[in-house]
């Protein structure tokens, strides 16, 4: 998952980005959601021992949620440091209707 000089390939951040924020864009209240778009701001190279991710909720609404996530560099040699920055809109899924 790294590219040609050994740092995490930009699109293998994606993945856990897209994660979280569909994660913390459903936890209030269960909702089934799906990312309508997200938008990945690189702060530095991605070179550590792992990545992790932490996602807030900034507002919810009835049809959509607007979600924050920052990954963090982790490394057993120096504290965390956070390496991207995204922001993303999560569509609220409505409720199924009942076949009749």
């Amino acid at each position: 998952m790294r590219q040609h000089h050994g740092y995490v390939h930009d699109g293998c951040i994606g993945a856990p980005v897209h994660t979280a924020c569909a994660w913390a864009g459903s936890a209030n209240g269960g909702q089934d959601v799906v990312t309508s778009n997200f938008t990945v701001h690189s702060l530095r190279l991605a070179m550590g021992d792992g990545l992790r991710a932490k996602a807030q909720t900034i507002r919810s609404g009835k049809t959509m949620t607007k979600v924050s996530t920052e990954i963090w560099l982790e490394s057993d040699r120096a504290a965390p440091r956070p390496c991207t920055t995204a922001l993303a809109s999560i569509a609220i899924r409505p409720e199924p209707r009942p076949r009749i």
